[in-house]
């Protein structure tokens, strides 16, 4: 396949790789929306201070991101350290957890159904 092409498709040399992260909130720590709101503002300052996107879902029980880069390069070991420290440090996390880097544009999905719970 021509350079160009492995480009546009993101593979080979230029694969992305991110990686999953997952956790629980504290029990009996929200009692309103506003509160799991309050969490998620706080949760995307952190990945956004640490130059990181995250996408994925937040409830009162627990949350599922999948982590990128925001300058288009892959993650690396270091990064995941950090988001799992920035993340250990919010008061209302229970636990974190990071998955195995992996390619974020071409990811094999039926290996992901089931392999991690919601709330840890």
């Amino acid at each position: 396949m021509k350079k160009r092409l492995r480009k546009k498709k993101r593979i080979g040399e230029f694969t992305q790789y991110g990686f999953r992260l997952y956790g629980s909130f504290q029990p009996n720590v929200f009692d309103a929306i506003n509160d799991v709101d309050a969490a998620l503002d706080q949760m995307i300052a952190v990945a956004e201070s640490l130059g990181l996107c995250v996408g994925g879902g937040v409830n009162q029980i627990g949350f599922d991101f999948v982590v990128v880069r925001a300058d288009d390069k892959s993650c690396s070991e270091l990064d995941q350290c950090r988001i799992e420290g920035g993340f250990e440090s919010l008061i209302s996390i229970q636990s974190v957890a990071c998955g195995p880097l992996r390619d974020v544009n071409n990811p094999p999905f039926e290996d992901l159904i089931g392999a991690y719970p919601l709330c840890c």
